[in-house]
């Protein structure tokens, strides 16, 4: 990821956005963990050309226009409102992610892979 300004250009690698992401994810109650996709899937349903990395189900991608785009995968809490997880997980990685490089997500694309009673 590239962002240029009036003082030069700013690069972050993709693993780096990743791992912001995942530390953002973790912190949000009611996900039990991050499960990696089926590698059929990863970057097919929207066309970012999405990577996972490390295969820690957050993957990493660029639209057309040249946006970020960060994919998630995790498994929630039995119990929980799915609706509210999912929101909270968008904030909270919108957040996470302005806070250490200044750049917001263009989207964020939560998908429950499943659900786990404790």
């Amino acid at each position: 990821m590239h962002k240029d300004n009036e003082f030069g250009r700013l690069s972050v690698h993709d693993e780096i956005l990743s791992q912001l992401t995942r530390v953002a994810v973790t912190r949000v109650p009611g996900v039990v963990s991050l499960l990696p996709r089926d590698k059929n899937h990863e970057g097919a349903h929207d066309g970012t050309g999405a990577r996972e990395h490390g295969g820690n189900g957050v993957s990493i991608g660029v639209d057309p226009m040249g946006m970020v785009v960060i994919d998630i995968s995790i498994v929630v809490r039995y119990g929980v409102k799915i609706k509210d997880v999912g929101l909270e997980v968008v904030r909270m990685v919108d957040q996470v992610v302005w806070d250490a490089v200044s750049v917001r997500p263009h989207r964020v694309v939560i998908h429950i892979e499943g659900v786990r009673k404790l």
